[in-house]
């Protein structure tokens, strides 16, 4: 009886979970797009980037320093750059994506917290870029993604704690740059506060309220950036991302308004910035979520 009551509890928590998600979702497809003017411009690696510089997969940080010089010249809030740099490559390549991080002055670069395998036993390890990248950066920014059981990110893990250190994700990283706040004040684990900005999650994790399907962010061709081609005065004020948006490169992923296509992991993260600085949080109760 004992045992059959688990599973029925069980049954009926996951039957509702899905429904809520269902619901959720649905509220999205019916509100549709976004009208509003966009926080954030990602700047793509791309498959016409591919064919335009004929450059092979993983770029060289010089071509990756060039892109960050001319995002920099258009006087954007903060650049994050959805590249994981833990590997030195060739020093001079490496120092000169260090000189374009140091000289932007509020570049975000991505690091994450991992478990690895050592020996039979489960570490809990912090990854950081090369030196030559994460001491110039203005900060690091976590990029973990969390799926819910049917594969949809609806939501993204706001910070989590290592060796006693909180350390937090991009959105809100780039939300405090964008802020120009010095630091995070962590009320609970559903509140951050961004100087005057409250950020609202729930149990450290953050819904994000999505513009659109994939495609809803604006952006523009890493190539067309590198080439002359789009005028950096369009980065002006903004939240500018640099990352993966290729399928050739596996960092895409089904959102709320589905799975074809899916979205790239670096407008994920756009999304997640775009409900930072709106200010409009998703909240469940029951069946119903809206935004508060």
């Amino acid at each position: 009886a004992l045992a059959a009551g688990v599973i029925s509890s069980w049954l009926s928590s996951t039957v509702l979970v899905n429904l809520e998600s269902f619901a959720a979702d649905l509220l999205f497809r019916l509100r549709g797009p976004a009208g509003d003017d966009s926080h954030t411009v990602i700047v793509a690696i791309d498959d016409a980037s591919f064919t335009q510089n004929g450059l092979q997969w993983p770029w060289p940080r010089g071509y990756l320093a060039e892109i960050v010089s001319r995002v920099s010249s258009g006087n954007p809030k903060a650049i994050a750059i959805d590249i994981f740099l833990y590997e030195a490559s060739d020093p001079a390549e490496d120092q000169a994506l260090g000189r374009a991080i140091r000289d932007a002055g509020n570049v975000i670069v991505v690091n994450d917290i991992s478990n690895q395998s050592q020996g039979g036993i489960e570490i809990r390890q912090l990854n950081r870029p090369i030196p030559e990248v994460s001491e110039a950066g203005a900060t690091l920014g976590l990029t973990n993604f969390e799926r819910d059981r049917d594969g949809v990110v609806r939501q993204l893990l706001a910070f989590q704690s290592h060796n006693d250190r909180l350390y937090y994700s991009w959105a809100l990283q780039a939300a405090r740059l964008y802020e120009s706040a010095a630091d995070f004040n962590v009320v609970s684990p559903d509140r951050v506060e961004i100087g005057d900005r409250i950020v609202v999650l729930e149990d450290q994790f953050l819904r994000v309220n999505y513009r659109g399907g994939a495609g809803a962010i604006p952006s523009v061709s890493a190539y067309q950036v590198v080439d002359g081609l789009v005028d950096p005065a369009q980065f002006a004020g903004k939240v500018v991302l640099i990352g993966a948006t290729s399928e050739s490169l596996h960092d895409s992923y089904p959102t709320p308004f589905g799975s074809q296509p899916p979205m790239p992991g670096v407008e994920i993260n756009a999304n997640a910035v775009e409900t930072i600085l709106n200010g409009l949080y998703i909240r469940q109760s029951g069946l119903l979520t809206g935004a508060v």
